[in-house]
């Protein structure tokens, strides 16, 4: 076997495995210990992997922030099929968070077209104009605040943290910048942002982090909460 195909079925393995272990490596490619520690320091020094004690794992994308407009035209289908598995999880009656997310703006369009009855909550200044623009009985509550500033997209800060207190959410669906599976955070951009988010999920009955799978290899700015914190991540890989 060439040295590039060892190297590719090394990076492949640990694609789908997230961490690979130099004992596994050198048992699967008959070689020793020494010449699979070689290999992944090349591959370190490519930027394709980060070594660690005993193998590697993958490396991590910091966040590129990017607009509203522009987030909106990046994958599209993964945002479909995620707003989709959880507009499925929505019951009639219920009271719902939708943060700021633009996978959210999708579950917001769903619930219209279906003329689902339902109490919506959101600082997002998008979602609540779909539902101005709409025919719908929906009651929508608009969480107000410090508009944030860099992207205004929503409001967040103090004061909205104070009126999203006033409130018990049956569901909530949270938007993410990225999630560290190896040290089980999740992260958003924005500081005020990561505040009202860890408000919202104490204040709710079940709660759910939507983010393309693409994302669990990306480390926003701030954590706002944990897996175990959390009642599932929605990827559009998730079975449901």
């Amino acid at each position: 076997m060439f040295v590039e195909e060892r190297h590719q079925l090394i990076i492949s393995t640990l694609e789908k495995e997230g961490k690979i272990k130099v004992k596994d490596l050198s048992d699967r490619f008959n070689l020793t210990e020494d010449a699979i520690r070689k290999d992944l320091a090349i591959l370190e020094k490519k930027g394709l992997l980060k070594r660690v004690y005993g193998g590697a794992v993958k490396t991590r994308n910091e966040f590129l922030f990017l607009n509203l407009e522009d987030r909106k035209k990046i994958l599209t289908k993964e945002k479909q099929k995620i707003a989709e598995k959880a507009f499925s999880m929505i019951k009639e009656n219920s009271t719902i968070f939708l943060d700021i997310s633009t996978i959210n703006i999708e579950i917001c369009k769903m619930i219209i077209e279906a003329k689902l009855k339902v109490i919506i909550i959101t600082n997002m200044i998008e979602i609540l104009l779909k539902f101005l623009e709409a025919d719908t009985d929906v009651e929508v509550i608009f969480i107000g605040g410090k508009l944030d500033n860099k992207n205004k997209e929503g409001f967040v800060g103090s004061y909205s943290i104070e009126q999203i207190k006033n409130f018990k959410y049956d569901i909530a669906f949270l938007g993410a910048t990225g999630i560290n599976m190896e040290e089980g955070t999740i992260s958003t951009y924005f500081l005020d942002d990561a505040i009202c988010k860890k408000e919202i999920i104490r204040n709710s009955k079940k709660k759910y982090v939507l983010i393309e799978s693409q994302k669990l290899n990306i480390d926003g700015r701030v954590n706002f909460t944990t897996i175990k914190e959390i009642d599932s991540i929605i990827t559009e890989k998730t079975k449901n």
